[in-house]
């Protein structure tokens, strides 16, 4: 669980226990056991959404490595083989070999 999100379930649930001890008081304030309970299902629900978001994350954090890993070695090889082309073949063959010719 994220620590934003720990930090913030800990203030609500807080808040909520807080707010049931001094209930009459809160209630002149125009506050009451609805939003005590509103308090207690939000934490509830950023916890279930937090949790999600971590695994999210995760598995997101894996596909961008196997990406990063696969457009390295991809680049790697079309490195290789442009060179062992442009060193064996003349200029003007390049582009029969899909290699431009920037020049």
């Amino acid at each position: 669980m994220s620590k934003g999100a720990q930090t913030m379930m800990a203030k609500a649930e807080s808040l909520a226990e807080g707010m049931l001890r001094n209930l009459s008081k809160v209630q002149s304030l125009g506050f009451g056991n609805a939003d005590i309970e509103r308090l207690r299902e939000g934490v509830k629900t950023l916890a279930a959404t937090d949790s999600a978001v971590e695994e999210a994350a995760a598995a997101l954090s894996e596909l961008r490595r196997t990406n990063n890993d696969t457009m390295s070695r991809l680049n790697d090889d079309v490195v290789n083989i442009k060179k062992a082309i442009k060193s064996h073949y003349d200029k003007m063959e390049w582009p029969d070999f899909g290699i431009a010719d920037k020049q």
